[in-house]
């Protein structure tokens, strides 16, 4: 960026699973730093192929796992009705500007 002095920080590797970036300005074991994800997504993927990857999660929301105890009050619901309940609140303050 201009006027920035320092040296930025570079990936290095991008794996299936892990991201390497190393940084100019650091020695010895500070210059390269290993981070390890379940899956890593590179500038090609796709919107599609992200939500092929995580749709079982996000359907999760509505198998009923952690939903709380019978008769749930607002604030013992469990998270998929608190998921629920943001999305939807979500959705219904930006509908004035959702185009379809």
């Amino acid at each position: 960026m201009p006027g920035q002095k320092e040296k930025q920080s570079i990936v290095e590797r991008i794996g299936e699973s892990e991201l390497v970036v190393a940084n100019p300005d650091k020695k010895g074991k500070e210059a390269i730093k290993t981070f390890k994800f379940n899956k890593i997504f590179g500038p090609a993927s796709s919107q599609a192929e992200v939500y092929d990857d995580i749709q079982a999660f996000i359907r999760s929301v509505l198998d009923g796992y952690n939903s709380g105890p019978n008769n749930a009050t607002n604030e013992s619901h469990g998270v998929n009705y608190r998921a629920l309940n943001d999305l939807f609140n979500i959705s219904a303050s930006r509908q004035s500007s959702i185009i379809l």
